[in-house]
């Protein structure tokens, strides 16, 4: 080159080239880097003029003493070796400021004669535009990138006809189930459960034609936690393309919409389960949409009930009524609507055809909620009440004579309910206890009871509404007019339905105080009466033993026969005068109790060895005896023992054979007198332990007594904390059982 410059011809020539060349081009000659030559594009590239020809780099151009491009100029010019820089930067004064600026340069030794390196030959490009091009387009690619990673939706971009999964954010990777290791497949291979899935093939059409396509609630089964599940997504597939408008990918976005089609599948199963059962439904039924009450769905039932055509879906009930909103109707239907709450329409009256009978329905409107809680349809469902209504004015016409009926009563008549709460008093009660006839106090009835009676007549009212047997007692109430106290025997009956259930009781207070008082001058007058003849009888005895006895002595035994009988009935009147002295203290409470620990088995044993010797002519059997010990009085109990014996005897006149058994069991002691004798009626069993009954029948006058055994009998029973029964076939036999307590650990027999 440097021959060529010296010649004068050539030299002019390649100055030109040089000038002109469309790159910029520089001369750099010895260790100084001193400009021979610049070419235009290069003092444009520095933001220079000719001046700095002939200066050195640094000189000219200072701003670049601290950049690499000096060292590198250094290396060439010692090495000889060319150096290619690419798009690199460079800081540069132009235009009055420093400013960055990207080059492509070439670096070449420029030699003498010799081969010696004297200079350095520049050729450079500015490609600034190019590099801010390509920054920006990466700065796109990343936004781009960005904007896809953390987009709200899943979101995937595949490549190429193949559809290689270039990039997917991670709500993607969560909808496949999948983690990044899916980048950089193919998408058959990264979701092999697709195959036979209709994606694919929706994918190769969109990049085909470049249509984009989106679904809504479509069907996706994907393996997701290890196995295959079945999902719902609205979704889209876009074509990407390049500058030149080829298509080299496609965008893939999707939401999850399982739990919203679940819910809606749901609701339109929920919706034709309601349609299903309004339509089949034994009562009339009618769904009712939006504030205008329009039918949406109406049974046959309804339909018949209203007498509406057969195309009145889609109609409003407004319409039907032709009336305002506060029809009784229309406003029961759009109380739901307007508070979310039920409504109901009660015992309307439906107007017929003339002559025949009006109808009267009840109606009830449920609100139906949308998944906003806001009140979207309502359902009514009503019931003819017709034959109810007509039976229920019956029953209060048939109450409103039982209310005369039983004011009209000499005694005091009520019912309760099912668990003994006050229903109706008639006015005695009233007037009698000076109570208000309002009802605010019946179920305080017991206030009214005296004090003394109180407690017993509560319990056993209680026992008797748990147990729904007959109530029945004696108790005295408050005269409010007089503020004294009359005796009432009281009964009540529940009264049961066809199920045997308990629904009322009824019952009447009656009084009988004027009786009570009789009855108790009747006792005292028995108790004076036995005491007066007890002295003159036990006298009477005495007298025949001793009569006996000389007789016996003289040999006139015929006589002495005679005054034995006499001395029996003597007996057996002593024994009638001692139930009568036994049954006024018991009415007056006065009989006495020696209470204390005993066998009852001894005891038993002791009455049957004792009755044997007396009654030669039964055969007592004590089949079975416990030793058992029991708290009570062991005179009276011998007393109970003796009077069951006695009877067993007395109505056994045709069967001597008596059996006996005490047995321990559950706590208690029960002891049993088996005979074989006449037997009792069903309704007498009940009776017999009553004061003064006697066994009636055909045979009444062979059964002497007073009726008064079995009286004292329960009466000492029940006092020792016992029971007594009867179990009894007519003419087969009976048997006369009580039970006590055995005894508890301080008072058994030592």
């Amino acid at each position: 080159m440097d021959r060529f410059l010296k010649e004068n011809s050539s030299r002019e020539m390649l100055l030109s080239l040089f000038a002109e060349a469309p790159v910029a081009m520089v001369v750099l000659m010895g260790e100084d880097f001193i400009f021979q030559a610049v070419n235009k594009l290069a003092l444009q590239l520095f933001g220079k003029d000719e001046a700095i020809v002939g200066k050195p780099l640094l000189k000219a151009i200072p701003e670049l003493k601290d950049q690499k491009f000096p060292a590198i100029l250094r290396k060439v010019l010692d090495s000889g070796k060319t150096y290619h820089g690419h798009h690199e930067r460079a800081l540069l004064h132009r235009n009055g400021e420093l400013q960055e600026a990207f080059f492509d340069y070439i670096y070449s030794a420029l030699r003498d004669a010799d081969g010696k390196v004297i200079g350095i030959h520049v050729i450079a490009t500015e490609v600034t535009e190019t590099i801010r091009a390509i920054q920006e387009m990466q700065e796109s690619e990343n936004r781009y990138r960005d904007l896809i990673l953390n987009a709200d939706v899943a979101t995937a971009i595949y490549k190429g006809e193949e559809m290689v999964v270039e990039m997917a954010n991670d709500r993607m990777l969560r909808v496949w189930g999948k983690d990044k290791s899916v980048i950089g497949k193919k998408l058959k291979d990264a979701l092999p459960e697709l195959d036979g899935q209709p994606f694919h093939q929706l994918l190769a059409d969109v990049h085909r034609t470049g249509n984009t396509y989106k679904a809504e609630e479509d069907r996706v089964d994907l393996v997701v936690d290890g196995k295959l599940q079945t999902f719902y997504y609205n979704f889209s597939y876009k074509a990407i393309r390049n500058i030149s408008g080829e298509i080299i990918g496609i965008l893939n976005m999707a939401v999850n919409v399982t739990e919203q089609v679940l819910a809606k599948r749901r609701a339109q199963e929920n919706e034709a389960r309601i349609r299903s059962i309004i339509l089949n439904a034994p009562l009339p039924m009618v769904l009712l949409r939006s504030e205008k009450l329009i039918f949406e769905i109406c049974n046959e039932r309804n339909s018949d009930l209203w007498a509406l055509p057969d195309d009145v879906v889609g109609q409003s009930i407004i319409e039907r009524f032709d009336e305002h909103l506060n029809h009784p109707v229309i406003a029961a239907a759009r109380e739901p609507f307007l508070t979310g709450k039920p409504s109901r329409l009660w015992e309307y009256r439906i107007e017929t055809e003339e002559g025949e009978t009006d109808r009267y329905v009840n109606y009830v409107f449920h609100p139906l909620f949308d998944a906003e809680r806001q009140v979207e349809a309502v359902i009514g469902t009503g019931y003819e009440v017709t034959e109810e209504l007509r039976i229920r004015r019956q029953l209060r016409a048939n109450e409103e004579k039982f209310r005369m009926l039983a004011n009209s009563m000499p005694t005091i008549a009520w019912t309760t309910d099912r668990f003994g709460n006050v229903e109706f008093f008639n006015d005695k009660w009233y007037a009698y206890t000076g109570t208000d006839s309002d009802g605010t106090d019946d179920n305080d009835w017991l206030s009214a009871v005296h004090e003394d009676d109180r407690k017993r007549v509560g319990k056993l009212w209680e026992k008797c509404v748990r147990g729904g047997s007959a109530y029945e007692t004696e108790y005295r109430l408050q005269d409010k007019s007089s503020n004294r106290y009359r005796w009432f025997l009281v009964r009540g009956i529940p009264l049961r339905d066809e199920n045997g259930e308990i629904i009322q009781w009824i019952g009447n207070n009656t009084d009988i105080h004027d009786f009570k008082m009789l009855q108790n001058q009747k006792d005292d007058f028995l108790g004076i009466a036995s005491h007066e003849l007890k002295t003159p009888l036990t006298s009477i005895k005495a007298y025949a033993q001793v009569l006996e006895k000389k007789l016996r002595k003289t040999g006139d035994d015929k006589n002495a026969d005679f005054v034995m009988k006499m001395d029996r009935q003597v007996n057996k009147l002593n024994s009638l005068i001692a139930d009568l002295l036994d049954v006024t203290k018991i009415q007056n409470g006065k009989m006495q109790y020696t209470e204390g620990a005993f066998c009852m088995g001894d005891l038993v044993e002791e009455v049957v060895e004792q009755l044997r010797h007396t009654a030669d002519k039964y055969r007592i059997d004590l089949v079975h005896n416990d030793k058992a010990d029991v708290y009570g009085d062991k005179d009276r109990i011998g007393q109970v023992i003796i009077n069951l014996i006695s009877n067993a005897m007395k109505y056994s006149p045709q069967n001597e054979q008596i059996n006996v058994t005490c047995v321990q069991e559950n706590g208690q002691v029960t002891i049993c007198v088996q005979d074989f004798g006449i037997g009792l009626p069903d309704d007498k069993q009940d009776k017999v332990f009553e004061q003064y009954y006697r066994v009636s029948g055909d045979k009444q006058h062979t059964f002497p007594g007073l009726g008064l055994g079995l009286y004292i009998s329960s009466e000492i029973v029940k006092r020792a904390g016992g029971r007594i029964w009867v179990n009894s076939v007519l003419g087969k036999g009976s048997t006369f059982c009580f039970s006590l307590p055995t005894a508890g650990e301080n008072e058994v027999v030592s």
